[in-house]
Formats: C-alpha cells, structure tokens, sequence
C-alpha cells in the first residue's frame, strides 16, 4: 500500500497536482482501506475461526458451517459488512480514477 501510495504521488504530482490535494487524496485512500480493514475484521470475528490445517477447501467448509450457525441479525451484519467494505474500495478506486483523470501526463 504504501509503495502504490509512492507512485500514486510520484504520477500525479509529475502532472501538476497540488500538494494539499494529493495529500487529502493519499489520506482518503488510506481511510478508506482503513475502515474496510477494521469492517472485515469484525466480519471475520463473527464468523469464528476454523481449522486452516485442511487448506482452502476445508477452510471454505468451516466458513459455511460457521454461516449456518449464525442467526438472522448476524447474516445480515455480515453482509452489510461486506457491502460497506466494498463500498469503502470503490470510493478509494473512483477517488484515484477522477484524480488520473483530472491529472493526466502531458
């Protein structure tokens, strides 16, 4: 993340950006990986833990079990969860796509 943050900054001040606007884009960006970071990890506490010792189908399977012993509320803070952590992405993603966009190289 912070090597993309590096040649993020590199690019759009090499196209003229101004200091105080990359930096609150740079700071946007980190906020919102932030935020979706702490949203998983609350998601992933609601899901328990399981056996990683069988590899990715296993852990898959643990999931599911875990899924179907949650009740009603708990699917859907999950999911809602999940929404909101993508969401955050995309903001991050739309918010560096307008700043290329408005900053292009000449």
């Amino acid at each position: 993340m912070l090597s993309v943050s590096l040649m993020l900054a590199m690019r759009l001040n090499a196209a003229g950006m101004a200091t105080k606007s990359l930096v609150w884009l740079l700071v946007e960006i980190w906020v919102s990986f932030a935020l979706a970071a702490v949203v998983l990890v609350g998601v992933s506490r609601l899901l328990g833990t399981g056996a990683a010792s069988g590899g990715a189908p296993q852990e898959l399977e643990d999931i599911a079990l875990h899924w179907n012993l949650l009740g009603g509320g708990a699917k859907l803070l999950c999911v809602v969860g999940v929404a909101v952590a993508l969401a955050f992405f995309l903001k991050a993603l739309m918010a560096v796509r307008h700043a290329m966009r408005d900053h292009p190289l000449e």
